[in-house]
């Protein structure tokens, strides 16, 4: 049994995010925080001290702050938080870095590794992907 951290598994959602809405861009899509945290991990290998969902909204809430996605959080019917890819995420997720070299974006890099939850995979690819998103805002 592996012990999960919240840098784990906010990659692993982040992963799962951008995953979503680089496979819907450029429609808003219903962000369910609950799916996107408890599907990652198996209840069995997490400690609790995060709670899952709590983690999955912080990190799409920082996800929007940073900007990478575009949020509109849900209104007082309830109906529930939709996001889309704003233009730096898009141009992250669209891009084809050498050094990962699968022939595959980012974007369908990360929908391929956030299929089988964490993983040191996804979580590297989730790393490149903000650094590239950083580099972007510095102009380069």
């Amino acid at each position: 049994m592996k012990e999960v951290t919240n840098i784990e598994l906010f990659n692993g959602v982040a992963g799962r995010l951008f995953a979503l809405l680089y496979e819907k861009f450029p429609f808003y899509t219903d962000v369910d925080f609950a799916a996107l945290g408890t599907e990652l991990v198996d209840k069995d290998d997490y400690d609790g001290a995060w709670d899952i969902r709590e983690l999955a909204e912080a990190t799409v809430r920082w996800l929007a702050a940073a900007g990478y996605i575009w949020l509109k959080e849900a209104d007082a019917f309830q109906t529930p938080d939709t996001a889309v890819l704003s233009p730096k995420g898009f141009e992250v997720l669209k891009a084809m870095p050498e050094s990962i070299d699968t022939g595959k974006t980012l974007g369908e890099k990360i929908a391929e590794l956030s299929k089988s939850g964490v993983s040191a995979g996804l979580s590297k690819v989730v790393d490149f992907a903000m650094s590239q998103g950083i580099k972007i805002m510095m102009g380069g």
